[in-house]
């Protein structure tokens, strides 16, 4: 994989410490028939019932927040959809002006959703590189930067305060974890992830759809290998390419199991 270097766990601890109180700390649930047919005790970390109904709003949160404080006055995003809802949330909310880059197959309801948050919405082919080309235009534009939903280290560090926030609850209920099962689309959770497990002997496993394999195949290749568009009832995973900042102090950990993982 590319040598670039990205956040930390310190920022992962960090972004945790200054969403606190913005964001939702949503519930840890059980369900007895997924731990039988798991054959494992399974905890569930509801982030559906996050602002936004995803976890994409603690990186969006974290870097638009940052970004407000330097001065800036509006934002770029592409995204399937989660992304550039959260974005639009979190432009709202501080002030910013929002532009959001979306596939002209995204999901009328996420469109909708970024609309109604005060976003103006751009469409833009139906794979990754067609939407970061169009936003890297409409940035040139504006002037205003590009907050990517996975090569972005404060999106990453922020959605990475999901996984953290799970490992401290599992703890204090007394079901410590030893793994994390992470869904992978453009990367930006699962590095999250990878840096909130960092030196906690928690296994991370990454899940991609069939036919949205990315990842597994860019950490088999040692390179960023782009996929055709697959059809997957899960939109929100469906990135043609992963993105390519990680940390070096995760980056192994995440290859070594996630590159198993693709399933149906």
């Amino acid at each position: 994989m590319s040598g670039t270097t990205g956040p930390v766990r310190a920022d992962v601890e960090e972004a945790a410490r200054w969403l606190a109180g913005r964001v939702v700390r949503t519930p840890v649930l059980r369900s007895a028939v997924i731990d039988e047919l798991a054959g494992a005790r399974v905890l569930l970390k509801a982030e559906n019932l996050q602002n936004g109904g995803s976890y994409k709003m603690r990186g969006a949160l974290r870097a638009v927040g940052r970004l407000a404080a330097s001065g800036h006055t509006g934002v770029i995003a592409q995204s399937t959809g989660n992304h550039a809802v959260a974005v639009a949330l979190a432009a709202r909310q501080h002030g910013l002006a929002a532009t959001v880059v979306l596939p002209v197959d995204a999901a009328p309801t996420k469109v909708e959703r970024a609309r109604a948050a005060g976003a103006r919405v751009v469409s833009a082919g139906t794979d990754v590189e067609e939407r970061v080309a169009m936003a890297r235009a409409l940035s040139d534009e504006t002037g205003h930067p590009v907050v990517d939903a996975y090569d972005h280290p404060d999106v990453i560090a922020g959605q990475g305060s999901a996984s953290l926030e799970l490992i401290e609850q599992a703890e204090r209920a007394g079901t410590p974890l030893d793994t994390l099962v992470v869904p992978v689309g453009g990367g930006g959770g699962v590095a999250g992830a990878c840096l909130a497990a960092a030196g906690t002997g928690i296994e991370v496993y990454g899940v991609e759809p069939v036919g949205c394999d990315s990842l597994a195949r860019s950490l088999a290749a040692g390179e960023r290998v782009p996929v055709a568009p697959a059809a997957t009832i899960a939109d929100g995973l469906r990135p043609t390419c992963v993105g390519e900042l990680r940390s070096p102090s995760c980056g192994p950990r995440c290859a070594a199991s996630s590159a198993s993982t693709t399933t149906r």
